[in-house]
């Protein structure tokens, strides 16, 4: 027997004690996929088998948010889990890329994984400033005039 995939869809999430005592988050998701994958998870959830009461959906509870959509593997040795594949890729490649390409990398994936739009706007264009050159030669010899500049002078200034 080869491990069996089923598709995980976030449902919604609550807090809740746990038998030690600490607050916990617990994550609903309802599963779909063939009708032996969902006949084989039934029976190794057994007593632990959890339907929607209102739609019938099969649910999944986890203390692991593996995003709003996902994936649920039963082993080949009856062991239900997250697949948490794609969430330690993201987690290698933010470890290899240390400083700021890190931090923008884990925002962004974080933006992904959350379902958020980016929250950092575009970098700016600094604005281009251009000089007009378009002057009249009456204001220039004006100017010069004012300024008591000959026209050999202003040529070498301009120069």
């Amino acid at each position: 027997m080869e491990n069996t995939t089923l598709k995980a869809k976030k449902l919604n999430s609550y807090g809740k004690i746990d038998r030690n005592g600490q607050p916990i988050d617990i994550f609903v998701y309802k599963l779909t996929g063939t009708k032996s994958a969902l006949a084989r998870y039934e029976e190794i959830q057994g007593d632990n088998y959890r339907e929607d009461e209102e739609t019938g959906d099969v649910l999944y509870f986890s203390t692991r948010y593996f995003g709003d959509t996902g994936e649920v593997i039963i082993t080949v040795n009856d062991r239900i889990a997250p697949n948490m594949g794609q969430q330690r890729e993201w987690k290698s490649i933010v470890a290899q890329n240390p400083g700021q390409i890190g931090e923008a990398l884990a925002n962004k994936i974080a933006e992904q994984l959350l379902g958020l739009k980016a929250t950092t706007p575009p970098a700016e264009t600094p604005a281009v400033v251009v000089a007009d050159n378009s002057s009249d030669d009456d204001e220039l010899e004006q100017e010069a005039e004012e300024q008591n500049v000959t026209e050999d002078e202003d040529a070498d200034f301009n120069a």
